[in-house]
């Protein structure tokens, strides 16, 4: 069984990654009680700001996308175009993460 303090910097670690992708559309707030809170993000932000607020604001993100069209190579596939876009925001640290959401997921 995991302590209490390592249960607690999971739910971090899940609150922030929903606070940087529903940055924006609502606001996050985490914390002990009695302590300053360790997630605060606001509902009227950017998901720039909020990415800043979860990850560092120090880190300079940039959008990127990227989109892709070609035929699948399968034989039961029977050459059905597949479409393929992505779109997100970057920063380059020295822990590099990825977090990834795909269909709002």
């Amino acid at each position: 069984a995991k302590s209490p303090s390592e249960q607690y910097g999971h739910i971090v670690k899940v609150v922030n990654a929903y606070a940087a992708h529903y940055g924006g559309r609502c606001g996050f707030a985490l914390g002990k009680v009695g302590s300053p809170e360790d997630v605060n993000t606001v509902k009227c932000g950017s998901r720039v700001e909020a990415l800043a607020a979860t990850r560092g604001s120090k880190l300079a993100w940039r959008e990127f996308g990227a989109a892709r069209r070609s035929r699948r190579s399968s034989a039961s596939d029977e050459g059905e175009p597949f479409e393929c876009e992505v779109r997100g925001y970057a920063a380059v640290d020295a822990a590099a993460s990825l977090t990834l959401f795909v269909n709002d997921r």
